[in-house]
């Protein structure tokens, strides 16, 4: 079997369970963006930096391994030898920790790189949105979806590659921190225009999808996270969903049907976890009222059976 075959059912089976990003890439390496690996955090807090990957793209890599890389910005990624020989395949997880930040691991961490106090919201914001998981439940999934594909990864290693030690100049820079937070906006705003896309078609299972790829990235975004914001949140998204809608063919009396209805249901929720699940709900619902439309000229049994 093909890698490009099973990688897709190896990644969205590790975004589903643990809320990582997983990326597929093949030697040589040369055009590869880190910072996918750490959404740019390294190059905003060091600049131009170089470190010692434990692979080059030219080795010959003789043996399956899983890769764990702790960073020293309190961090791992783990990257996954998938084949081996002349053209190795790897695939690279984007970062998480073993425990959920504090304030004062931001304050230690800024204190070590030389980060003004002025960007502690921005240091949270990165640490706080990036999942919290067990290394060894993640490995053990690692080892067992990969087997299943590839037998031959049952001999594979594991090596655990530190880089705590390494030392970096600092050379703090406004501007890099200005680039850092335009990134991440742009990213956000890429992944919900990518969910109203598809809210917009009303293929609901990609709109799902895509809510919960915004909100595993926007995790940390909201400080402090209290019911007040998230409320104020959800109610502005609420109504950019409907703005978005109201363009479209479906008649303005149903769109404003559902808003109130979804408004009220914000407005009178008082558990923050279930606010927080709430924009999954949303997403499902304005995309069966876009494919309930869609089928318009059928009984309402057929659009019953539909939604």
């Amino acid at each position: 079997m093909e890698s490009k075959e099973f990688i897709p059912i190896i990644c969205q089976a590790v975004q589903d369970a643990f809320q990582i990003e997983c990326y597929h890439e093949k030697a040589p390496f040369d055009n590869f963006d880190y910072s996918k690996m750490d959404r740019g955090l390294r190059r905003m807090i060091w600049g131009d930096y170089s470190t010692q990957f434990p692979q080059s793209s030219k080795d010959k890599v003789q043996n399956y391994e899983i890769l764990i890389l702790k960073s020293s910005l309190e961090f791992y990624n783990i990257a996954i030898c998938i084949k081996r020989e002349k053209e190795p395949e790897f695939l690279l997880l984007s970062p998480f920790r073993e425990e959920a930040i504090t304030q004062a691991d931001v304050n230690r961490i800024m204190k070590e790189n030389g980060i003004s106090p002025d960007h502690a919201m921005q240091l949270y914001q990165f640490y706080s949105s990036i999942p919290t998981v067990s290394i060894d439940q993640l490995v053990l999934m690692l080892q067992h979806i990969i087997t299943a594909f590839i037998p031959e990864f049952k001999d594979h290693e594991i090596r655990n590659i530190d880089f705590q030690n390494e030392i970096h100049d600092l050379n703090p820079s406004e501007e890099r921190y200005v680039t850092f937070d335009t990134a991440y906006t742009t990213e956000m705003l890429g992944r919900i225009e990518k969910c109203l896309n598809a809210i917009l078609a009303g293929n609901t299972t990609e709109a799902v999808s895509c809510m919960k790829s915004v909100l595993d990235y926007a995790a940390g975004y909201l400080q402090p996270d209290t019911l007040f914001t998230r409320q104020h949140a959800l109610i502005q998204l609420n109504t950019f969903i409907v703005s978005r809608l109201c363009l479209t063919s479906v008649h303005p009396a149903y769109i404003f049907k559902q808003a109130n209805a979804t408004n009220l249901r914000i407005r009178s929720t008082t558990s923050i976890n279930t606010l927080r699940q709430l924009p999954l709900e949303m997403a499902r619902k304005y995309s069966f009222l876009v494919k309930n439309h869609t089928y318009g000229n059928y009984s309402g049994v057929v659009r019953d059976c539909v939604n």
